[in-house]
């Protein structure tokens, strides 16, 4: 492109209302594309300018365009960059709510990723799909639940009529839950557990939401899964439960080195540290083979604790 489309992407980005009009008499606006294929449309949603966003609408340009390499619409990079009033007005003006773009990613997973609770409700209430999932089988659910935005996560949770997302599982067997455990995201795992996820779910590889906190060193997050799985009964059992591997959760907390949560682990009912995993290793041995002194010295003195009481 020459100077004329620096001039264009310019206006549009900026909000030149005029410039864009005038230009209108020279070149068609609803043509033009830009070096990565996006349109006029989709440089002034991601840079959240209403008005020059309304002049295109009115020129004509194609408000369900999608630009060429990653197949983004207007109403995506609106939805990616939390400029809700852009939003709003692409879907007055007939924006295709659930039109995806590569890896089937919706405008609703991107907002809920980013954690824009203003544009997830306006999604939502244009008929946003809450049951779609993108090529790694993650719902919108999964993808707020990761990023730890409540306020997402339960407006997402209030408008699941059928009770199901809690429960969905990605391409892995992870439920929502798996992703607020692995970032530690508290108020996004309280959530999602008065929602009726369930602390006994097994991923693909057999683990736990237990195993997920501890590998990851999430200690509030393996303090309160204790406390809701005594609750509940589980204690012992999600404590004990051993991965493909045969890893424990006290297994996964040693190869996080994470001292931190080993010590809620050595405390935890039906915590064993003297199980051995398929590769004949105790939390010990798995700490010594890492060369892990201090770890294995602490499990040490938990051994002497235990074998006092």
């Amino acid at each position: 492109m020459g100077m004329h489309g620096k001039d264009l992407v310019q206006f549009a980005e900026q909000g030149n209302v005029r410039g864009l009009i005038e230009s209108a008499v020279e070149c068609d606006l609803a043509e033009f594309r830009w070096k990565d294929g996006r349109s006029l449309l989709h440089l002034a949603s991601a840079a959240g300018q209403l008005q020059s966003c309304r002049t295109l609408i009115q020129i004509g340009v194609d408000i369900n365009a999608r630009e060429r390499k990653h197949l983004r619409t207007p109403l995506y990079e609106s939805a990616a960059s939390g400029h809700n009033d852009v939003v709003q007005e692409l879907l007055q003006f007939g924006a295709k709510v659930n039109l995806a773009k590569s890896g089937e990613w919706t405008p609703l997973m991107v907002a809920a990723s980013k954690g824009f609770p203003d544009v997830v409700q306006s999604l939502i209430s244009h008929r946003a799909r809450l049951d779609l999932f993108n090529s790694e089988g993650a719902s919108a659910l999964h993808l707020a639940a990761r990023n730890g935005n409540e306020h997402v996560v339960r407006l997402i949770l209030d408008h699941d009529a059928s009770c199901r997302l809690v429960k969905s599982v990605n391409r892995v067997g992870k439920t929502p839950l798996f992703h607020a455990c692995y970032r530690g995201n508290m108020k996004a795992i309280e959530l999602l557990i008065d929602s009726g996820s369930d602390l006994m779910h097994r991923d693909s590889g057999r683990s736990t939401i237990l195993h997920e906190a501890c590998s990851q060193g999430q200690r509030e997050a393996v303090k309160l899964l204790l406390t809701k799985a005594g609750e509940m009964g589980l204690c012992s059992e999600l404590t004990s439960a051993q991965d493909a591997i045969g890893d424990t959760p006290l297994h996964s907390a040693v190869a996080g080195e994470s001292v931190q949560c080993i010590r809620l682990m050595l405390e935890a009912p039906g915590a064993d540290q003297y199980v051995k995993n398929k590769r004949s290793k105790t939390p010990y041995e798995l700490a010594v083979s890492r060369k892990s002194d201090t770890i294995a010295e602490i499990l040490l003195s938990g051994r002497s604790c235990r074998n006092l009481r």
